[in-house]
């Protein structure tokens, strides 16, 4: 099975990624961004999330129960 998904190392400088993975197997790397705190790693975060599904619409569910 195919699987992407967002990931923050760990580091001295902390980073975002954005990993391609099959079964156990990683397929790709995309480097996001790298910051020293997690505030600064705030926004490349969200722009990793948009990054998974490039195009896709949000839909706006209004006043649904959560």
């Amino acid at each position: 099975m195919d699987s992407r998904f967002v990931r923050k190392v760990r580091t001295t400088s902390g980073a975002v990624e954005i990993v391609d993975q099959v079964g156990h197997t990683v397929t790709g790397v995309e480097h996001m961004a790298s910051a020293c705190s997690d505030v600064e790693l705030a926004v490349p975060m969200l722009a990793a999330r948009e990054g998974l599904m490039p195009g896709q619409q949000t839909f706006d569910f209004g006043g649904l129960p959560q």
